[in-house]
């Protein structure tokens, strides 16, 4: 992060129990997470490679279900393969717990170019982002899908055709928050983001 601009900004900084690169985040970005016990889904080990593997063909097919066919996973990352070059829509974080695992994805729907500015250039990068600026390595999936509602339902029958899903409403998920449970993913202080 470029932290005296992130300070600066006021932006907070929130540290993620399943680690994964920085991110930029607001109402652009959709979250997913796949959380699963090993016996629910055999064919899929509870090692990092076959756990990308398996949620990759998942959003393969909520793409797929929205039109775009050129899908692609270079270092981790989501991205969309163009004559141009590949552009990383969604970058992803595992945590690994015996015979449990989830599997996080951030998804960028759009993003302000400004916000981007607040992450530095990272010293290791994969070889597909060749250097590229954010701008120029980041697509969001406006750019591409037809409407942000129809990928979240292409998504959920993706997801659907593997496991059986109950909606629930926000008021239900705020209430199962609101029980005792491990807290490990935290609000950084501004001392804690130099």
């Amino acid at each position: 992060l470029n932290t005296v601009e992130v300070l600066k900004a006021g932006v907070p900084v929130i540290k993620r129990f399943s680690g994964g690169g920085t991110i930029i985040s607001d109402a652009d970005t959709l979250f997913a997470t796949f959380i699963c016990a090993a016996d629910d889904e055999p064919q899929v080990p509870p090692y990092p490679d076959p756990i990308l593997d398996w949620t990759s063909s998942v959003y393969d097919a909520a793409l797929r279900g929205c039109g775009a066919t050129n899908f692609a996973v270079r270092a981790n990352d989501y991205c969309f393969a163009t004559e141009e070059g590949d552009f990383k829509f969604g970058g992803n974080a595992q945590s690994i717990s015996g015979k449990r695992w989830l599997h996080h994805t951030s998804l960028l729907w759009d993003y302000e170019p400004a916000r981007m500015g607040l992450l530095r250039m990272p010293k290791r990068q994969p070889t597909y982002r060749a250097q590229r600026s954010h701008g120029s390595f980041v697509r969001g999936l406006s750019q591409t899908l037809p409407s942000r509602d129809a990928f979240c339902a292409s998504l959920a029958a993706a997801a659907g055709a593997t496991w059986e899903l109950t909606p629930v409403e926000l008021e239900e998920a705020q209430a199962a928050l609101s029980l005792p449970h491990r807290q490990v993913t935290r609000l950084l202080r501004p001392e804690e983001v130099c």
